[in-house]
């Protein structure tokens, strides 16, 4: 059920022509929660972004079961 349901969302996001991945990963113990980063959180010690991206992570956490979502967006000129 959770296959045919992420697989119909990576087509329709393909069709969207966004670049996104999907990733299923177990957890060793338990955790329910949900975690967003972007690479624009991070410090950039000086360093430049030559490929004007910024990376997304969105990941749900559910008992023994993790899922993550990750994009990239176009950064505005």
């Amino acid at each position: 059920m959770l296959a045919i349901i992420f697989i119909s969302l990576q087509q329709i996001l393909e069709i969207m022509n966004i670049n996104f991945n999907t990733t299923l990963f177990a957890i060793y113990g338990i955790c329910f929660g949900a975690n967003y980063w972007n690479s624009n959180m991070d410090d950039d010690f000086g360093e430049t972004d030559l490929t004007g991206e910024t990376e997304h992570c969105l990941q749900f956490f559910i008992a023994v079961l993790g899922i993550s979502f990750v994009w990239f967006t176009q950064d505005e000129a």
